[in-house]
């Protein structure tokens, strides 16, 4: 038996820690605390943060220095349904208890902070490419304008953002892809189809999840093309991304995109307008397509009826989760885990 007195780093590792969110701008408390790709991550209401402790960075215990650390990974939180639709909900329903000893829960973590931060950086780029846009606005006009002549004003690099933006749009696709291949994983290469197809044979036509992926198939398949469609583009399957321009009506309209082959119609649509529209849709379609199918692989415990039901918003806990695991006894309504 070793008797070794410990060494000063055994006891300073050895002893409880406190650590402090230092943000300046974070000022709620933390709302929860979840693995993610084996890192310890804890979920405020204005961020994601993940700790490090010394051990980790120091397994041999040879450096007194070193500190356990934290880190900001994301800059919205539970307060953004980014996060709350996504990465909290997919920690609040994709657990093994529910779903079955061989769901691979921590999988479904990752992918869910995969969609997390892809969603995450698409709302930045909108919101990066409006400020750019009233930024130009504002200066266009002090710009002097004749009778005869007007200088229309530029930014350059619309089509590389909007395109850019098409990039993690398709990734956020994809991801979504995975997730669903957790809980059925015959799923093929054309999945949005195939989970359709799937669904309506196991649950019925006219069963939920199997209408809500008709209502969204489209969308899926429109935000997944949308990249080539960009840099690719085909006779009847193309975007075609403006600068500013002057309208025969005289108008000046701001950086904008036209379709063609589009179930959103031909447009033009402003940039900053459809990215944002596109960013929302993604959120809501993945935190919906985790419910449905947490909804119906839910194990089912004896003498109760449990499914995945969505409480409002001022029902919710300070995670803002809007999906929970509940069900009904004795027409008495109760929450499940």
């Amino acid at each position: 038996m070793n008797h070794s007195p410990k060494r000063p780093i055994d006891r300073q590792r050895d002893s409880a820690i406190s650590m402090a969110i230092d943000s300046a701008d974070e000022k709620s408390g933390i709302v929860a605390a979840l693995e993610i790709d084996s890192r310890l991550c804890v979920v405020t209401g204005g961020g994601v943060y993940a700790i490090q402790l010394a051990d980790q960075t120091d397994p041999e215990r040879t450096n007194p220095a070193i500190r356990n650390s934290m880190q900001r990974l994301l800059t919205v939180g539970a307060d953004d349904v980014i996060v709350s639709g996504i990465l909290l909900t997919a920690e609040r329903l994709c657990k093994a208890v529910y779903l079955g000893q061989a769901f691979p829960e921590k999988r479904a973590i990752s992918l869910a902070w995969q969609q997390t931060k892809a969603i995450a950086a698409m709302a930045k780029m909108g919101a990066e490419l409006e400020g750019r846009q009233k930024m130009i606005m504002t200066e266009f006009d002090g710009m002097r304008i004749t009778a005869t002549q007007i200088t229309l004003p530029t930014m350059e690099d619309a089509e590389h953002r909007f395109d850019a933006f098409a990039q993690k749009l398709g990734h956020a696709v994809n991801t979504l892809r995975d997730i669903a291949r957790l809980f059925y994983p015959e799923l093929t290469a054309k999945w949005i189809d195939a989970l359709t197809r799937s669904t309506t044979e196991r649950y019925g036509a006219d069963a939920p999840f199997p209408v809500y992926l008709r209502e969204v198939g489209k969308t899926l398949l429109f935000m997944r093309d949308l990249r080539n469609m960009i840099e690719h583009p085909k006779p009847g399957l193309r975007a075609k991304v403006f600068d500013f321009r002057q309208l025969a009506t005289g108008e000046i309209l701001a950086p904008s995109v036209e379709f063609e082959g589009s179930h959103y119609g031909n447009g033009p649509y402003a940039l900053h307008q459809i990215m944002t529209l596109l960013t929302q849709t993604i959120t809501l379609i993945t935190e919906a397509l985790i419910g449905h199918m947490c909804n119906l692989n839910f194990k089912q415990v004896a003498g109760f009826e449990i499914g995945v039901i969505t409480l409002p918003l001022e029902h919710c806990d300070k995670s803002k989760v809007r999906l929970i695991y509940g069900g009904y006894r004795d027409v008495q309504f109760f929450r499940y885990g």
